[in-house]
């Protein structure tokens, strides 16, 4: 049985709005793939970029908005070959969401190891659950 996505972080709607108005044409666009999960302390967004430069990879976070953009750059081609057929996609990337919740914005780290990038944003301290002693 398979379960349903989780809907706690909303996507921009303009990548929807993208997706109507260009249609097949957006289905060549690079988008990364993306995980986003959930501990006591922390969000943490991993998203897939092989073949990305770190270097060509922007985060900001600005209020409980998180964006992440950059650029995957083709490999130089070899002119004494004819490419017959593709599927690799190269191209500017964005992916943004909106964490449902406020988040401690000092405490923001990002680390990209094998084309993997690990974006961990800290929950204020007082957003973090709290165990409740019974006296008596």
């Amino acid at each position: 049985m398979m379960l349903a996505p989780m809907r706690l972080f909303n996507e921009r709607p303009l990548t929807r709005i993208f997706d109507d108005v260009f249609g097949e044409q957006a289905a060549d666009r690079w988008v990364p793939a993306l995980d986003i999960d959930e501990n006591d302390d922390s969000w943490v967004v991993t998203a897939e970029l092989p073949g990305v430069d770190p270097k060509a990879v922007e985060i900001t976070l600005d209020g409980r908005e998180l964006t992440i953009r950059g650029e995957k750059v083709a490999a130089e081609k070899d002119e004494k070959t004819n490419r017959r057929y593709a599927e690799r996609r190269f191209g500017n990337f964005e992916r943004r969401f909106t964490l449902p919740e406020e988040v401690a914005a000092e405490a923001v780290k990002a680390a990209s190891r094998d084309g993997i990038l690990t974006v961990t944003i800290g929950k204020p301290e007082v957003k973090k659950p709290r165990q409740i002693p019974i006296e008596g």
